[in-house]
């Protein structure tokens, strides 16, 4: 019986083995696999276009429009066009290369952004072949207002460090456009106005643009051994402004303003930014960042005031003209600026 118990006590594990080996063996931790390959690449992109065309239009044509008892009315009578169009093209890429492989010998990221708008306007206040009597006032008022912004951002990032032969090269790039052609008129053409004989009547034909355009963008290159950012935005900006009576007569009236104003804003604004690594990081090797930006707006506006002989343009040589006819008590004032008086701007 004793050695059949000190048989069975040789089978108990020893005080600290218990859990070690016999009752909870320890897991084996698995060990990271490294990478077969020497190359780790990323790469990111996005674009925004915005295509747009609007036509604007309020137009008064072969009509008559009269008080109905001239002794004790004077109708004011108003034209008017106006565009608000907002369009804002946004894009932005991001790529960030991670990691500490010893066996990746390069790191790329590259991120590119393209931004583009391009918008088409028209905007027309129209008054033709219409006859106006015993007024008190008439305004044909053309605006445009609305922006047109275009932007876009690029970062090429790396992370981890570089460790014996890795580099880290990198590559951001945004592009960002904005193409713009507006076209803006407020126009009285070959009508018989007669203001009326009560009060001071006036006649004001003016058309106005004051819209922004906006172009920007940035690259941004961090951590690089080798980064290269690049920016570049531009803005193609085309806008013609029309005020004017063509034609027709105009009389018993004291005052007649015929302006065009074109107080456009444009903005350009263009970044670049490079964080290179340091010679600890890159194993005393050198770093090199390179970047660059660009920014322009290419502008032609036509701002055009005026009063002057229709012209029919069925004929070829022009020989087919209305002279225009005015009887004025008070003051005609034909203006075109890109600065718009405080007493105009009262009107819009």
């Amino acid at each position: 019986q004793r050695t059949a118990l000190a048989d069975n006590l040789k089978d108990i594990p020893r005080i600290g083995e218990t859990l070690s080996k016999k009752v909870a063996p320890k897991k084996e931790v698995d060990t990271p696999t490294e990478s077969s390959f020497d190359l780790n690449i990323t790469v990111a992109g996005s674009a925004a276009v915005n295509s747009t065309r609007h036509v604007t239009l309020a137009e008064v044509s072969d009509a008559r429009v009269a008080a109905v008892d001239a002794a004790l009315h004077a109708p004011r009578m108003t034209v008017a066009a106006l565009e608000e169009l907002v369009a804002v093209a946004a894009a932005g890429g991001g790529a960030i290369a991670r990691g500490k492989d010893p066996k990746v010998k390069t790191k790329g990221s590259g991120a590119g952004a393209v931004a583009v708008n391009i918008v088409r306007n028209d905007t027309d206040a129209l008054l033709r072949r219409a006859t106006l009597s015993d007024y008190a006032a008439l305004d044909v008022l053309a605006e445009r207002r609305g922006e047109n912004v275009s932007v876009g951002l690029g970062i090429a990032a790396s992370s981890g460090g570089t460790q014996g032969q890795t580099q880290s090269v990198g590559l951001a790039v945004s592009v960002s456009v904005s193409d713009v052609d507006n076209h803006l008129q407020a126009l009285v053409e070959r009508s018989t106005l007669s203001g009326s004989m009560r009060g001071a009547p006036a006649v004001q034909v003016l058309a106005r643009d004051r819209s922004l355009t906006g172009i920007g963008g940035a690259a941004i290159s961090v951590k690089q051994s080798k980064g290269v950012g690049a920016t570049v935005a531009v803005g193609l900006i085309r806008s013609d402004v029309t005020a004017a009576i063509h034609g027709g007569r105009i009389s018993r009236t004291t005052d007649v303003t015929v302006g065009a104003f074109d107080p456009t804003t444009l903005v350009a604004a263009a970044a670049a930014g490079a964080v290179a690594e340091s010679q600890a990081q890159t194993g005393g090797k050198p770093a090199i960042s390179v970047n660059g930006s660009v920014a322009v707006n290419f502008a032609a506006t036509t701002t055009r005031a005026e009063i002057a002989s229709w012209v029919d343009p069925a004929s070829t040589a022009g020989l087919s003209r209305e002279r225009a006819d005015l009887d004025v008590a008070g003051a005609v004032r034909v203006l075109a600026s890109d600065q718009v008086s405080t007493a105009v701007a009262a009107t819009f």
